[in-house]
């Protein structure tokens, strides 16, 4: 994959497959790296604790998704296809390719994007579509003494702690065709779950959904997980 550290990368089309990593099984960037990617699929990416497709850490790192797609990546723990901390990334439409989708991507927090620490993750013009929290199995999450892992919550979306009141982790999602749908958590928040410490969540009301194949708009939002997730 690619690992970005105190420099600044840009990608141009092609595809980031098959990789594998502790964190950021596609792209890793840390310690105020800058990668940006232009067109192309972040696909079928490995991260072993977090970031199946993309890992970005620490404050001053930064990603820049401008079209293509983050598809097919997973990890056991956080962030499936995006995992952003302390960091920044925006994931928006190229100039001359469409909405890119965040889909098909699974974790056990935040099937699709995870974001954590004080993050900002922006997506403008986009779909989150068809991810999955799933929870760790029993044996391996006693074996490796993590209760946290075993539920999977937060199938499309998780935002937890953020660092304060001024620096909360925070997820936007905003444009003209955009969604949130049809994703799946083993345990609850099948879309979306911002019920942490210090978190902001900016996403439309669904009537501005764009519900690509449907044919109709969705009927509105409901809780299927109304308390904290602390085990």
């Amino acid at each position: 994959g690619v690992y970005c550290s105190k420099a600044s990368v840009t990608v141009d089309g092609g595809t980031i497959t098959l990789n594998s990593g502790n964190q950021g099984g596609g792209i890793a960037v840390d310690d105020g790296g800058s990668v940006t990617i232009n067109g192309g699929d972040i696909d079928g990416n490995t991260g072993t604790n977090q970031g199946g497709g993309i890992w970005v850490y620490e404050e001053g790192s930064q990603v820049t998704v401008n079209g293509g797609n983050i598809i097919n990546n997973k990890t056991g723990k956080t962030g499936g296809g995006i995992y952003v901390d302390a960091a920044e990334a925006l994931v928006q439409k190229g100039a001359s390719s469409a909405a890119p989708r965040i889909r098909n991507n699974t974790a056990a927090k935040g099937g699709g994007v995870y974001v954590a620490g004080g993050g900002d993750l922006k997506v403008t013009d986009g779909f989150i579509i068809e991810n999955f929290a799933k929870g760790m199995p029993e044996s391996l999450k006693t074996a490796l003494n993590q209760n946290y892992y075993l539920r999977g919550v937060g199938g499309g979306i998780y935002v937890a702690d953020g660092v304060s009141d001024s620096n909360p982790s925070t997820f936007t999602l905003e444009g003209s065709n955009i969604a949130i749908y049809s994703n799946l958590a083993d345990f609850g928040a099948d879309d979306v779950f911002a019920n942490a410490n210090y978190t902001k969540l900016n996403v439309p009301t669904v009537d501005n959904m764009n519900l690509a194949g449907y044919g109709h708009p969705a009927a509105g939002w409901f809780e299927d997980y109304p308390i904290s997730d602390t085990n």
